[in-house]
């Protein structure tokens, strides 16, 4: 959700959210990549969505990405990802916000360790 840029950019959290723990739906840290993100895509005429995806197709450990468009709009918005090309100082500048191995959001933070059937 955050990549996708539907964060509002006054980093308030939604009205329908307020009754909510906030420290789980937003940060300054996931503005902060909001705000990168956004200008990262319109420096490049794409889509935050299509940066991010653009991102991971990118990243030698993920094979497939997984998308969930809900209507035909949004599966043209990720199939456009395929067109977006990142240079070595993008990467540096979306890791510089978004550590590698570090999530933003505090609903992210889970350390299930090394699962017992692997890694033996």
């Amino acid at each position: 959700m955050v990549a996708s840029g539907r964060r509002l950019p006054d980093r308030q959290v939604p009205a329908r959210h307020q009754d909510r723990d906030s420290r789980f739906l937003a940060s300054h840290a996931a503005f902060d990549v909001v705000e990168t993100i956004q200008k990262l895509a319109t420096d490049r005429n794409c889509t935050p969505g299509q940066l991010t995806l653009a991102w991971c197709m990118s990243r030698p450990g993920i094979t497939s990405p997984i998308i969930g468009p809900r209507t035909m709009e949004q599966l043209e918005d990720n199939l456009g990802a395929v067109d977006v090309q990142l240079t070595a100082r993008d990467h540096e500048d979306i890791d510089a916000i978004s550590p590698p191995g570090r999530c933003i959001v505090a609903s992210y933070e889970a350390d299930f360790g090394p699962h017992e059937h692997l890694w033996r």
